[in-house]
Parts: structure tokens; sequence; C-alpha cells
């Protein structure tokens, strides 16, 4: 099984994208072919033919058709530290990649021949438990009973579950403010606050003004959560779990754990 470092280093063409005379390079290109015949596998293309675009300026953000997609990449190049291909494959399967696969698929794309390059048969990486990986992976369980929408019944245009998801990993890939750090998202913002009033009994209206404050004092540009209704909206659209309790009128918290 490949570590992160193998996976770095097995792709730093995704990050050569020209030479130093401003020539796309022959390994771009190549590593572009594998890249977009594996995202082609994944049911959700073969069935609308659209995927989302990890260009430097989409980020994984806009659910595009993949000609498109390789036009972006060509013109653009791979948004940052995309290694671990989790939109288009990778890190929700399971699967572990065989050794040596990403050299042999290289090796194919560049002489021309076939190779299997299907997302299902490629490794399945662990970032540690980072935060950002682990969104997206509260993200894809939460719409992983909703897959059968694209069954024989599908249409061109995702339906209202399937547009549920886009708009999740939408949250959980946009940037809490721009340059941020790497996995700073609205989504994970949103589940850290969660946490953080569950695990200190904070009540609606403290949250409220926590939120706004950080809202405040955050960059302009941040798009953070300005009330508890939106971060429990955006939680609550992972599937995750609501305990009613008791409260005041002034929304304090009065009946909790050794309390109640």
């Amino acid at each position: 099984m490949s570590s992160a470092s193998d996976v770095r280093r097995e792709r730093r063409w995704m990050y050569k994208h020209k030479d130093s005379d401003g020539n796309m390079t022959q390994d771009f290109i190549i590593g572009l072919k594998i890249f977009m015949y594996q995202a082609g596998q994944t049911p959700l293309t073969i069935e609308t033919g659209k995927m989302f675009c990890p260009c430097r300026k989409c980020k994984n953000t806009r659910f595009v058709h993949s000609e498109t997609v390789w036009r972006h990449l060509l013109n653009r190049g791979f948004t940052g530290y995309y290694y671990i291909w989790f939109q288009h494959g990778e890190g929700s399967y399971g699967h572990q990649h065989e050794e040596s696969s990403s050299n042999n698929n290289y090796e194919a794309v560049a002489s021309g021949e076939p190779s299997n390059l299907h997302g299902r048969d490629h490794y399945h990486a662990n970032h540690g438990g980072l935060e950002h990986d682990r969104i997206h992976d509260m993200v894809t369980d939460a719409f992983h009973e909703t897959t059968t929408a694209f069954g024989d019944n599908s249409v061109e245009e995702p339906n209202l579950d399937a547009k549920r998801f886009y708009e999740m990993l939408d949250a959980a890939n946009q940037p809490i403010y721009d340059v941020c750090r790497e996995g700073l998202s609205k989504l994970s913002f949103a589940s850290r606050m969660m946490t953080i009033k569950t695990d200190h009994n904070l009540g609606e209206v403290c949250m409220d003004a926590w939120a706004e404050l950080l809202k405040e004092y955050l960059p302009e540009d941040n798009v953070s959560a300005e009330s508890y209704y939106e971060i429990q909206k955006l939680v609550l659209s992972l599937g995750l779990p609501s305990e009613m309790i008791d409260v005041c009128i002034d929304n304090c918290m009065i009946y909790w754990k050794d309390d109640a």
C-alpha cells in the first residue's frame, strides 16, 4: 500500500505544468490523460458526462462537462495539493492501490496502450485524520444512501438529492476566506462550531454571539456562518444526529447530562 509521500512522488507531474520556456511538459499531458480516464470511470460522470473541475480557479467547486475540465486543466493546471483525487474516484471506496500500478498506467498511456485506470482499482490513502478529508468522508457517507438515484431512471440533470450532495461538497471545498490554510472550509467551520457547542454545553444565544463575532473579525470576504441556525442547517445536511433537550425561554440549557 502506497504512503502519502509515495503518492506525491508519483504525481509530481501534476505541478510541473510548464517548463522553463513556458511550454506544456510531456509528463503533464500524459498524467492528465491518466487523470481524465480515471475520473471518467466514476458512476456520476458516466451518467452525466460531468465531473468536478480541479483546476486552480474552480478548485473542485464547479460541476462541469469533462471537456471543460480538460480545457481548464490544460490552461490552468491543478489546484494545490490535490494528490489524492477524492472527488474523482479515490479515497471513498477503500480499495488499496496495487504496487507500481501508477507507473504501469503512466507507461501504458505514454505508449498508447490500454490500461486499467478504474477508480475502484486505485488506492485509498490515509491523510492522518486531517479535517479536510474527514469532512469529505462525512459528505460522501451522508450521500451514500442516495447513489441509487443515478440508476436506470436517471435523467441528464442531477436530481434533488444529487444537488444537495453538490451543495454539501461546495461547502466542504469552499475556503472560509480567500488564501486561508487548506482544509478550513465553510462546512468544517460549522462542524467545529457544533462540536464546541456540544462539548461546552453552550446555548443558542451564545452560539449566535460567537458566530457573529467570528464573522466580524475574519477577513471581509469570509463565508463563515452568521448564526447558530445557519451552522445547524449545514451540519444537519450531513445527516448527523440531533438531540432535543429542555431549555428555558431565554435558550439557557438547564437540563443536561448530570443535571438532567
